[in-house]
C-alpha cells in the first residue's frame, strides 16, 4: 500500500477523494475483503515493481541510442564523400589498416576542458580531439537527468586496432571521464546506414516506453478513481478498511481469552452502565450473536467505576 501510494505522489494530477467516512462505515462488512485486497495490492506491486524495472533500463537504452545517433550524425558530416576500399591517396581514414585511428562518444559540455587536457596528457600531444556541441540537451543514460553534451572524436596514429597501445590508452582515459564511448563508421554509407537503423530502433523504443506508460497510468486512474459514485478513491477504501482491521485486531488483543469467551477490563461511568447495556444488547441483534455481559465491580464512590465485559 505503501509503495502504491509513493507511485500516485509522483504523478502531476494525484487528487485522492477522503473524507467519506460515514459512507465506507455504512456499507456491508462482505464489501471488502482482507485476501481480495491483498491479492489486488500484491499483483499491482509486483507488476509496478517489474515494470518499473524494465522501463529503467528501456530509458537508459533509448538514452544511448539518441547519443550514438548524434555521433553518427557527425561522421555523416565529417565522412562525407569518403568510400569504402578508398586507396591510401584518397584518404587517411581507409577503412584498412587505418593510418589514423578513432575513438568517438558523447562527453558532458561541463567535462569537454577536462577530457581534452587528459587526453593531451595522456598522448603526449599526439592526439587531436573534436568536440561538436550538440544543439538540443540529452538526458543523460546513468543519471536519466537532461545534461548540455558535446560529440567528441579523437583522432590519433597508430597500427594495431583496439589492442594498439594508443588506442588502449585513449579509451582507459576516456572511461575515466565517465564519457559514453560509440563506434565511429568506416565511411559515409555505413554512417547512413547506421542512422537508419538507430533511428528505427529509437521508433521502437519509444513505443514499448508509450506502452509501459499507458499500462501505469491506467493503474493509477484506476486507484485514484473513486470505488462507488460519491465516495472515497479506491485507494483510500483499502486505506481505511485496512486501518479498520487493524483496530479491532488492536482491540482483540486487549482481550484475555477465558474458555470459550474474551474478557477485558473496561472504566466507564456507573450512571451510563444502563446505555452501554443496551448498546451492546442492539450489536448482538444486529450481527446475530450472543450479547455482551457486565459484571460491575463495586468500587469506592470517589473512584470511577470498572466493570468486566464477556464477550
Amino acid at each position: 500500500l505503501r509503495f502504491v501510494m509513493s507511485e500516485i505522489g509522483k504523478l502531476d494530477d494525484n487528487y485522492i477523494e477522503r473524507n467519506c467516512v460515514e459512507e465506507f462505515l455504512a456499507l456491508d462488512c462482505d464489501a471488502y475483503k482482507l485476501d481480495d485486497i491483498e491479492q489486488d495490492l500484491s499483483k499491482l506491486y509486483k507488476d509496478l515493481v517489474k515494470s518499473t524495472e524494465n522501463n529503467s533500463k528501456m530509458i537508459e537504452e533509448r538514452n544511448q541510442v539518441r547519443e550514438e545517433i548524434q555521433v553518427v550524425t557527425r561522421a555523416i558530416t565529417l565522412l562525407k564523400g569518403s568510400k569504402s576500399g578508398a586507396n591510401l591517396s584518397d584518404s587517411l581514414l581507409e577503412p584498412f589498416e587505418r593510418r589514423v585511428n578513432q575513438v568517438s562518444g558523447v562527453v558532458s559540455a561541463a567535462d569537454e576542458q577536462r577530457l581534452r587536457l587528459a587526453l593531451f596528457r595522456a598522448s603526449r600531444g599526439n592526439a587531436f580531439t573534436d568536440f561538436y556541441p550538440i544543439a538540443e540537451p540529452l538526458v543523460d543514460p546513468k543519471t536519466g537527468l537532461p545534461v548540455q553534451k558535446s560529440v567528441f572524436v579523437v583522432y590519433f596514429q597508430g597500427a594495431g586496432g583496439f589492442s594498439a597501445p594508443m588506442h588502449q590508452k585513449i579509451t582507459k582515459v576516456c572511461q575515466a571521464v565517465g564519457v559514453n564511448i560509440y563506434g565511429w563508421p568506416a565511411d559515409e554509407s555505413t554512417a547512413n546506414a547506421s542512422k537508419v537503423n538507430l533511428s528505427q530502433l529509437l521508433l521502437e523504443k519509444d513505443q514499448a516506453l508509450n506502452a509501459y506508460n499507458k499500462f501505469h497510468q491506467y493503474e493509477m486512474d484506476r486507484m485514484l478513481a473513486p470505488a462507488r459514485p460519491g465516495c472515497n478513491s479506491l485507494i483510500e477504501e483499502y486505506s481505511l478498511f485496512l486501518l479498520k482491521e487493524k483496530t479491532i485486531y488492536d482491540i482483540m488483543n486487549m482481550c484475555n481469552e477465558h474458555d470459550v469467551i474474551l474478557r477485558t477490563s473496561v472504566w466507564y461511568p456507573t450512571a451510563e452502565q444502563k446505555q452501554l447495556e443496551e448498546l451492546l444488547d442492539g450489536a448482538a441483534q444486529e450481527w446475530g450473536c450472543q450479547p455482551a455481559g457486565i459484571h460491575a465491580k463495586k468500587v469506592s464512590s470517589a473512584t470511577p467505576q470498572i466493570g468486566r465485559a464477556h464477550v
